[in-house]
């Protein structure tokens, strides 16, 4: 399986006040399932539903026993992972200190 780069580790506010890592500008439509299959391994989340749309996958996805949002959009080309809530932002900033360590070590 292919190994993906996390090019665009970033930690965003989002319009809810929430917030919003960046992962990656390079996975395309096709790529996303494998590129979630890489997260699961080296974050441990767990997917609870799949939503695909025309040109945006919405995947709700569970982090230490929490649901977040992981988004595939066509336009600008960005998947994220989203937070609805405070513990969310909380796990949010985890999983981008686990994944700089993850780019650092490579």
């Amino acid at each position: 399986m292919k190994s993906f780069d996390f090019d665009s580790l970033a930690v965003r506010k989002m319009a809810s006040g929430h917030l919003c890592l960046n992962l990656t500008e390079r996975v395309n439509w096709e790529e996303f399932p494998n590129f979630v299959d890489q997260l699961i391994g080296l974050i441990g989340l767990r997917i609870i539903n799949q939503s695909d749309g025309p040109d945006m996958r919405l995947w709700e996805v569970e982090i230490e026993s929490h649901a977040l949002s992981l988004v595939f959009d066509d336009y600008p080309l960005m998947v994220s992972l989203e937070a609805s809530d405070e513990k969310g932002d909380i796990i949010i900033e985890k999983t981008h200190q686990i994944l700089i360590q993850q780019n650092d070590t490579k």
